[in-house]
């Protein structure tokens, strides 16, 4: 149930309304995987594994969006199918081992391609719901973006009623209209190939340690860049590179005092989503187990500690995280670094 007002006997009267339509035939998923892997060694030294798999699943729990008519925008539903291949490969390696150096390393690769194999039965795609047969669940479907309308295309930007300074996007059945059949698939907030590297030296007392995260192939949607851009002079903007006669960019389209926001401007969001992180680097001596025991000590570690110092991506230079769930980048995204020192004592 959601809160809701009514008009009572004249004012206002607080009540309740159904919050969503019930669906009295909703059931489980269900899913069938295949799977086939190998186990690898050489030596005492190195270790690893390599697997490939497929899922098919059958009667997804989704919402799917309705007329707002009806008085919702979405039912939770039973829909299609859809089919995961994938594959996973790990690494263990111990690179040096003797008295008083030692280095290990662990490798970890994951790659995974997500299609619908079919929404109601026949085989069709559901725009409204930007769902796509031979597509992933999760897509970007928008314009185009192919740069900004410059100097000496006016005659061309007039076909489109549009001037230069102006977005220019791509006419994807050139009949000179731009409207919803120019919309097309710019990709998938899905990663193509998630990768995890870890690894540890020790000499003698000392201790380093490092962990990179890093995922590649996915496109993300720059909301905030795209919400505080709007280049029309009433509030706050990013300190973007926009059009002027003087300065023929390709990036943001000129400052217009005349409208909200730019024409097309959600087509400057969508951009490479591949980052990679150092997620962790850790420094740290152990004291001299002969020292210690005079004070009743077994084991003392000092250490320093870095948490996310590095991040390698095209958003990391306006500090934001391009880590996200659902591919959307907002404010609420900052990239947070942490550094630390510590003290493991053990009696």
């Amino acid at each position: 149930m959601s809160r809701t007002t009514y008009s009572f006997a004249g004012g206002s009267g607080f009540g309740y309304r159904p919050g969503e339509i019930a669906n009295p035939d909703l059931q489980w998923e269900s899913s069938a995987t295949a799977n086939i892997g190998v186990d690898f060694g050489i030596g005492q030294s190195i270790a690893g594994s390599f697997e490939v798999y497929q899922t098919n699943t059958t009667d997804l729990l989704l919402e799917r969006k309705l007329p707002i008519t009806s008085g919702f925008d979405n039912i939770l539903t039973n829909v299609g199918e859809t089919q995961n291949t994938g594959w996973e490969f790990s690494l263990n390696a111990r690179l040096v081992d003797n008295s008083d150096f030692t280095w290990t390393a662990d490798l970890n690769l994951f790659g995974n391609k997500e299609k619908i194999i079919d929404l109601y039965g026949d085989k069709r795609d559901d725009v409204g719901n930007q769902w796509f047969i031979g597509e992933s669940l999760t897509v970007w479907y928008d314009y185009d973006k192919l740069g900004i309308w410059q100097l000496g295309e006016e005659d061309a930007a007039a076909v489109y009623q549009a001037t230069p300074g102006e977005i220019k996007v791509r006419d994807v059945n050139s009949d000179d209209i731009i409207n919803q059949d120019d919309r097309q698939i710019l990709g998938s907030n899905i990663p193509t190939l998630t990768m995890g590297l870890g690894s540890r030296m020790q000499y003698k007392d000392f201790e380093l340690s490092f962990l990179l995260f890093g995922t590649f192939g996915q496109t993300i949607y720059n909301q905030f860049e795209v919400n505080n851009s709007t280049l029309q002079g009433r509030y706050n903007n990013l300190a973007v590179d926009y059009w002027t006669e003087n300065n023929p960019t390709n990036e943001h389209p000129k400052a217009d005092g005349t409208r909200e926001g730019p024409r097309f401007g959600s087509t400057r969001g969508y951009q490479k989503g591949d980052f990679l992180k150092v997620k962790n680097i850790q420094l740290g001596y152990n004291l001299p187990e002969g020292t210690l025991s005079i004070v009743g000590v077994k084991s003392m570690k000092v250490y320093i500690n870095a948490d996310t110092p590095f991040v390698f991506s095209k958003l990391s230079k306006n500090g934001i995280d391009p880590e996200s769930y659902d591919g959307e980048i907002g404010a609420d995204t900052p990239d947070i670094k942490m550094f630390s020192v510590g003290v493991n004592v053990d009696f």
